[in-house]
């Protein structure tokens, strides 16, 4: 199987879990369904976990190269993804992955570049987008339509319509 051409950060291993090489993972959102998906990649690497159960943004993971306690302690940190192309798609034209939003362009009014999305978070309240503007500011925004008026994935634009805060 070859590598497929984007992959995405979904989880991060946390910790070793028991002695038999079994190690938690920390999902990047917590309504993420790991039995929704069947390849997973470690270092590029294909992995096919056996999951044992979630509990909110937490899951157990083991796979077959990692049969004790040390081997799941050397992984500690490392990265999972999955396969962009395997994401479902998106029914509601108001809703994106946080992955197709980041290094998007954000313009002005008249279509200038201004700046690009550098992180996204939501804490609860809302989606938190982080732009890094062209002076090397970096300035947190709700990622609201009456702030962002426009979003064109296939130009990988955003129009930001706030001109006071800039």
């Amino acid at each position: 199987m070859t590598k497929p051409k984007q992959l995405v950060k979904i989880a991060v291993i946390t910790q070793p879990h028991g002695i038999a090489g079994e190690f938690k993972v920390k999902f990047t959102n917590k309504e993420f369904d790991p039995f929704s998906y069947k390849n997973y990649y470690l270092d590029s690497n294909i992995i096919n976990p056996v999951i044992r159960g979630k509990v909110k943004d937490v899951a157990i993971f083991k796979i077959s190269n990692c049969d004790n306690r040390d081997k799941a302690l050397s992984l500690k940190g490392k990265i999972i993804y999955i396969a962009r192309d395997e994401f479902p798609e998106i029914k509601d034209k108001d809703e994106y992955y946080i992955d197709d939003l980041l290094d998007i362009a954000i313009l002005n009014n008249e279509g200038k570049v201004i700046g690009k999305i550098t992180n996204m978070e939501n804490f609860g309240a809302g989606d938190i987008i982080t732009i890094k503007f062209n002076n090397g500011q970096l300035v947190d925004f709700p990622f609201k339509s009456e702030i962002f008026s426009s979003v064109d994935l296939a130009n990988k634009t955003i129009i930001f319509t706030d001109p006071e805060i800039i």
